[in-house]
């Protein structure tokens, strides 16, 4: 028990910056229909807004992911390789938990379930599947990725920057209208408790609270 509460004494601000939000919102997520967070967004949408969220919501797909395992690949291997190991925990988890839950996606929801069709924004596929929603993948993966290079991190403000990224394409999921905002909060939890997980197991590849990343 004395090793987790150093760990966690270690990297209490990180843990804090991420589960804070995730907590507080599933207030609104418990309460309101689980269709209102989407449509709350529906009125603010706009092209700058649209474009910057779906570059946002990229941060967690295949050429964002190579050049971050390039970079830690240039700095050390090991890192590199739990980066790698994260990537496939975080995306073979994600993809477990939506063929056990099964919810649909927002769009055939609002379709089938509200009788209305939810406003697509321009260059970005609306997911249409019924069985794909639960947890959100891109929370998960973007959780687990962005935590690990927070936890490696020794200043806090790189710290406060990862954390920012993690809950920033969990929040671009909601506003593109790809996942619900339960879906983003669960996904976002399993990826940190991933990240932390990672890390803590880890830990003895290096030697004792040597940071990773130095700027």
């Amino acid at each position: 028990m004395q090793r987790f509460w150093s760990f966690w004494q270690a990297h209490q601000l990180y843990f804090h910056l991420m589960l804070w939000p995730i907590l507080l919102g599933w207030i609104p997520a418990l309460y309101l229909d689980k269709g209102e967070g989407i449509q709350f967004f529906l009125d603010f949408r706009g092209p700058k807004l649209n474009l910057f969220f779906r570059l946002f919501t990229q941060l967690t797909e295949g050429f964002a992911l190579l050049f971050c395992f390039g970079v830690l690949l240039f700095i050390r291997l090991r890192y590199s390789l739990l980066f790698l190991l994260g990537t496939g925990l975080s995306l073979a988890l994600s993809q477990g938990l939506k063929f056990f839950f099964q919810l649909p996606r927002p769009q055939p929801y609002f379709l089938h379930i509200r009788g209305q069709l939810l406003a697509a924004i321009e260059h970005l596929p609306q997911k249409t599947s019924w069985v794909s929603s639960f947890p959100s993948g891109h929370s998960m993966v973007s959780a687990c990725l962005f935590g690990l290079l927070g936890l490696w991190s020794p200043r806090p403000i790189q710290q406060v920057f990862f954390a920012f990224l993690a809950l920033g394409v969990a929040f671009s999921r909601v506003y593109l209208g790809q996942h619900f905002l339960q879906d983003v909060l669960a996904g976002a939890a399993w990826g940190t408790v991933l990240a932390a997980l990672i890390h803590y197991f880890s830990r003895n590849w290096s030697k004792e609270g040597e940071p990773l990343i130095r700027f």
